[in-house]
């Protein structure tokens, strides 16, 4: 069935509005950003290295906050939310690395439940959620086993698994396949796709033209801090 934009950009999900972020007087990282994304959209967002695609996401997370304009997120203005708050909003929000950013010292198992688990989940629920999501992203078998005896794909696995456990509105994935091969690559894409369309809006950073021609998604092109398409 096809997507009706249309509705979705009726009530966006995520807006931006003229954003602004500098770091220094002169050094402006993003320049009037103005963005719409609907309520399960899958959207890339491409550009070279330094374009902004990191800092991008992080405004949307709340890891940056913008200079100037409004960032919204499921009607909450960021602009006015304050700092204590921000776990709350990051709570409905997952974020997958290139560096996948797994703790060694704690299992597949542990390193997923933690993200349930700072949310104070019962640990009863903890363990059902944790098992049901490594069966379906086919991880049950590594559970107790740590990220070194991993493969790179493994470890990107579990980097999602963790980002979705909490059922996420949104998934922001910063360049998840640069440090992939390209088969192991298609795999993670073919993941992503999979959650999409279980109803989450997907934000998929890259500068991987193959993958982004290999499907037929949104692409939003920054290029110097500014969305050129």
């Amino acid at each position: 069935m096809p997507i009706n934009l249309k509705n979705k950009m009726d009530s966006p999900l995520i807006e931006l509005k003229h954003v602004y972020k500098s770091y220094e007087q002169d050094l402006t990282v993003l320049e009037d950003i103005n963005l719409r994304i609907g309520k399960g959209e899958f959207v890339f967002v491409n550009g070279p290295s330094g374009a902004g695609k990191t800092t991008l996401l992080k405004v949307m997370l709340c890891l940056e906050r913008s200079t100037k304009g409004e960032v919204w997120v499921d009607g909450i203005n960021l602009k006015r939310l304050s700092n204590y708050k921000i776990p709350y909003l990051r709570r409905r929000m997952g974020m997958v690395f290139q560096d996948f950013k797994l703790i060694e010292n704690l299992t597949v198992f542990e390193n997923v439940a933690l993200a349930m688990e700072v949310c104070g989940v019962k640990k009863s629920v903890v363990e059902q959620k944790v098992d049901q999501v490594l069966k379906s992203l086919g991880l049950e078998i590594k559970k107790r086993i740590y990220p070194r005896r991993l493969s790179g794909g493994e470890q990107q696995r579990v980097a999602i698994a963790r980002s979705v456990v909490n059922d996420p509105l949104v998934l922001l994935a910063d360049e998840p396949t640069g440090n992939l091969d390209a088969g192991r690559a298609t795999d993670i894409m073919s993941l992503f796709n999979e959650i999409s369309a279980r109803g989450t809006t997907v934000i998929f950073a890259t500068h991987n033209q193959e993958l982004i021609r290999s499907t037929a998604k949104r692409v939003i092109i920054l290029d110097q801090g500014r969305i050129v398409i």
